[in-house]
Parts: C-alpha cells; sequence; structure tokens
C-alpha cells in the first residue's frame, strides 16, 4: 500500500462489519461515539474520533463494532496519520514572595477539655507554626475546623514538638488537658 486509503462505514444501529485491508496503521477520522476495533482477530480496542491504533506488523483483516447508529471514516495507512489533536506549549513564569511579616501571639489556652479555634482565617498568612511547649504533659491535634479535630483525629503535636503549615484558613486545636499552645505565623502584608 502505498498511499492511505479511506473507508466510510455507516451503521443504522448496533453492528459490525469486516474488511479485507492490508496496513500498519489505523486513524478513526470521524464517528459520532466510540468504535470498537479489532486487527486480525486481535483484541477489541475501543476508541473515538481523531485516535490511532499502531499494530506495529502488517494487518490484512479489520473488524469494526459500533454500538449505536453512526457513520465512521477510518483510514488505513502504512505511515502513522496524524490525530488531529493540537501542540500546546506553555510557559509559566511565578514571582514567590516570601513573607515580609512574623507575628507571634501570646500563648493561647483552652477554657476546657476539647476543640477550640485558637487562630481566625487570614488571606495575607502564608504559613502557620503551631508549638505544643516541653513542660505540657497532653497530646495536642490540629486541623481546619472543629470537626477535623479530636482526640483520634488532627495532626498530632507531642509535647516539646511543632507544626508548621503554609495555611490561612481558621486553625483548631483540640485539648486533652487544658495546658497552652504557642502559635507563630507569617504574613506578606
Amino acid at each position: 500500500m502505498t498511499r492511505p486509503i479511506e473507508y466510510s462505514l455507516t451503521f443504522s444501529g448496533a453492528g459490525e462489519r469486516e474488511l479485507q485491508v492490508n496496513g500498519k496503521y489505523l486513524y478513526v477520522n470521524d464517528a459520532t461515539g466510540d468504535v470498537f476495533i479489532s486487527l486480525d482477530n486481535g483484541s477489541e480496542l475501543q476508541r473515538g474520533k481523531k485516535s490511532n491504533i499502531a499494530n506495529g506488523d502488517s494487518f490484512t483483516r479489520l473488524r469494526v463494532r459500533s454500538a449505536i447508529a453512526q457513520t465512521v471514516r477510518l483510514t488505513v495507512s502504512e505511515e502513522r496519520q496524524d490525530e488531529g489533536r493540537d501542540d500546546v506549549n506553555v510557559t509559566v513564569s511565578a514571582t514567590l514572595v516570601p513573607g515580609n511579616t512574623f507575628e507571634t501571639a501570646a500563648d493561647y489556652t483552652p477554657a476546657g477539655i476539647g476543640a477550640e479555634q485558637v487562630l481566625a482565617a487570614d488571606a495575607d498568612r502564608l504559613a502557620v507554626t503551631l508549638t505544643n511547649p516541653s513542660t505540657n504533659t497532653g497530646v495536642m491535634r490540629a486541623g481546619g475546623s472543629a470537626a477535623d479535630v479530636g482526640a483520634a483525629r488532627g495532626a498530632i503535636i507531642e509535647p516539646g514538638q511543632s507544626i508548621t503549615r503554609a495555611y490561612n484558613g481558621a486553625v483548631w486545636v483540640y485539648f486533652p488537658v487544658v495546658e497552652s499552645v504557642a502559635i507563630d505565623s507569617v504574613k506578606n502584608v
């Protein structure tokens, strides 16, 4: 085969067609829906409009099955056909702006055992650090809402440890005992 040969198959409903053809590549030019294609009694491949099938070796038999009424246009060739996809080149540039304000607050002491909001949401905040002082005995849990924290859920903060998150939402902490948490944040204001 020296030139690509185009075939047009019309299905009035669900059906199957078989063609005796010679080629290495099959290109689905047009189809309303998916078609199911088998080359030389091989496994059935599901394809849509503007897609290629490369067999590697030559094939001599093509079976096309459709589950719906449609006209399917195919090209059989010895060379790969254009898939009709657009190439896109994307250039992205970003400027990373470090925070210019470091804020510390007085340690937050809860009213009792349970979940409490320790920091309000702030669109200018880039990150927050929560520290469970080493003098504490309880393991605190941190999260973004009251539902995110509890005795067995939330980010763990052991006594003497800190967690830092790039986060500007509200911060909640579950306190298993009445002990303070230290809060620091970085902002860009």
